[in-house]
């Protein structure tokens, strides 16, 4: 069920990018058999909405600044710590272009300004992937998720 979940969570988020609408996705999920409980495919819809409309208003907040009024409040993930931030790591070459896009999920008990996430996301990714000579990494806070008790 979880791997089942997972990828219709992913197929949703371009459904609602899209205007798409849930009971029209829900329909479609069960017709390819990826369908599960609608009440839960519901709350998973209203999350994932929730999460797309933050996503827009991130991208546009300075370095040193807590975005508190950004988050998402979700009450149906469980998240091991009340914060959740998602960076996006590029990886760029000495002539300019991109060559590889990763994802670093930072959990945290404390709200974290970008600039204290943007060092965390690149000590990780250094640890995981070291830079070769001349490459640069660039890291965009994308999404920030809070654990919300019902």
């Amino acid at each position: 069920m979880a791997i089942k979940r997972m990828e219709v969570i992913a197929r949703m988020r371009k459904a609602i990018r899209t205007g798409g609408t849930a009971s029209d996705f829900i329909s479609l999920m069960q017709k390819k058999g990826l369908g599960y409980r609608r009440s839960d495919m519901l709350a998973d819809w209203r999350e994932v909405a929730t999460i797309e409309k933050v996503d827009v208003a991130i991208s546009r907040i300075r370095t040193g600044y807590v975005p508190i009024q950004h988050i998402a409040e979700l009450k149906v993930w469980n998240m091991s710590k009340e914060f959740m931030y998602r960076i996006k790591s590029e990886q760029i070459s000495p002539t300019g272009k991109r060559l590889k896009s990763k994802y670093v999920n930072i959990m945290s008990d404390k709200p974290l300004t970008i600039e204290k996430l943007e060092r965390e996301a690149y000590e990780r990714a250094f640890e995981q992937s070291p830079p070769e000579s001349g490459e640069e990494r660039k890291f965009t806070l994308e999404s920030v998720y809070r654990r919300v008790k019902e």
